[in-house]
């Protein structure tokens, strides 16, 4: 019984090695691929591009701008990172700080309420995700099929 237990815990133990070093690894891509970005080594795990795989997408923020990293799991592909300046009166930036990341289901038709969105496919197990503050719209980001690229959308 003992050793059924040992073997339990390292089998939990490597399982959580595992994770965590495919997290750290996402991080260390990012960092080599943005250098002059101070990312944080915790990020949000999901499947963008409806490869299987989880990817990662990581947020740094400063006074003045927010990034956005993303670390595909298919390794072969360069991150992909985003930087919106802090400006209130510009569509393109976030109008406040603090922002966060949250995961949003791909499971709905844009059409109905805000058009079309280019390269935008429904699914049932992939995620998009989103840039949130509470006090303007949110940046939406998803995979775009067409382009094979990470693409955001707002209101």
């Amino acid at each position: 019984m003992k050793s059924y237990f040992i073997v339990f815990i390292l089998l939990v133990t490597g399982t959580c090695t595992s994770l965590h070093a495919d997290e750290t690894k996402a991080f260390n891509r990012l960092t080599k691929a943005t250098p002059t970005v101070a990312w944080p080594k915790k990020a949000i795990e999901i499947d963008i591009d409806c490869d299987g795989k989880k990817d990662y997408v990581f947020s740094a923020q400063t006074e003045k701008s927010v990034s956005v990293g993303v670390v595909l799991g298919n390794s072969k592909r360069k991150p992909e990172s985003f930087t919106f300046d802090v400006n209130r009166d510009r569509q393109d930036a976030v109008c406040a700080l603090p922002v966060r990341i949250e995961p949003e289901a791909q499971d709905f038709d844009p059409t109905e309420d805000i058009g079309e969105i280019p390269g935008f496919v429904r699914s049932k197990t992939c995620h998009a995700f989103a840039l949130v503050n509470e006090e303007c719209d949110s940046f939406h980001f998803y995979w775009n099929h067409s382009t094979k690229l990470i693409e955001w959308w707002r209101l």
